[in-house]
């Protein structure tokens, strides 16, 4: 996900700041590490990408088009496909997922 700050969170940003910032990222690896790279929008050890972003289903499903658009393999975490969201707490030996809100099919 490329979230720098280690919150946990997606603050917003107008269409040239991720513009930039996708310029950014693609400038940090070599072309073809871009074009074979695995993007997601969260995983196992990472927040929910709808729980990062505040329940913003609107900054979800963009993110979704973006993530099956942009160059690389896309993956979805399961639950991704229907908004799963879900927390990432702290132990003592670091991070580690939070409870994961049971999803539903009829989303």
């Amino acid at each position: 996900m490329n979230e720098r700050s280690g919150t946990g969170l997606v603050a917003p940003m107008t269409a040239e700041a991720f513009a930039a910032r996708m310029d950014e990222v693609t400038r940090m690896y070599h072309p073809e590490v871009v074009r074979a790279q695995l993007n997601l929008l969260d995983s196992h050890d990472t927040a929910r990408y709808l729980s990062a972003v505040g329940g913003d289903a609107s900054a979800h499903r963009l993110a979704l088009i973006f993530l099956m658009t942009y160059v690389g393999a896309p993956c979805l975490y399961y639950g991704d496909e229907i908004g799963l969201p879900g927390v990432l707490t702290r132990t003592a030996g670091g991070r580690s997922p939070g409870t994961r809100v049971p999803g539903t099919t009829s989303r």
